[in-house]
């Protein structure tokens, strides 16, 4: 057994709208540790309002737009969004739960856009806020380079990822496979 725990099989699905309320409670169970220490907690009321609620969630599930990170018992561990901006893919959302950050959940998601990006030829870009150093840092690692930083509420860096060419084993199995309702 390895020193700190059992390696547990993670899957990247299409979010279904039977996610909704797993998907949302990601977002109320990260926004607050990760936005509240240099934001404050009325951006962080702001944030979930606007960009965490049902109705906007249900429409971009529809599209197709949210991914979930699910373990074998069906716990949804991390979520991402993402939409089309300018003729960018923009992952707006890349959230894991706080149990299992560290653990290798954010890198399966953002693999899994990173190929959804590759596969329709786009670079895919993000945004952070610039106190999020983690975030940050996270994003260099992962071959994201700065392209601009505005400034509204708060100073967001945008980052952007330019897709390699897919090679044949990218597409050996779907990225994002639906997920069936439960």
């Amino acid at each position: 057994m390895p020193p700190y725990g059992v390696l547990v099989a993670i899957t990247v699905l299409s979010a279904c709208l039977d996610d909704l309320d797993a998907f949302r409670f990601v977002g109320f169970s990260t926004c607050p540790s990760t936005y509240g220490p240099f934001a404050g907690p009325s951006f962080v009321v702001r944030q979930l309002d606007q960009w965490w609620n049902s109705q906007r969630l249900t429409a971009s599930m529809e599209r197709g737009n949210c991914f979930v990170a699910v373990q074998a018992d069906d716990t949804i561990l991390g979520v991402t969004e993402v939409g089309e901006y300018d003729g960018d893919l923009v992952m707006w959302k890349l959230h894991v739960l706080p149990r299992s950050q560290r653990t290798g959940v954010g890198q399966l998601l953002l693999d899994a856009v990173k190929r959804l990006a590759a596969e329709r030829g786009r670079p895919l870009v993000t945004e952070y806020i610039a106190g999020n150093t983690r975030a940050g840092d996270f994003y260099r690692s992962q071959g994201f380079e700065e392209i601009s930083t505005t400034t509204d509420l708060l100073d967001s860096v945008w980052l952007r990822h330019q897709p390699r060419e897919p090679s044949p084993s990218d597409f050996q199995t779907d990225p994002a496979p639906a997920r069936s309702s439960h």
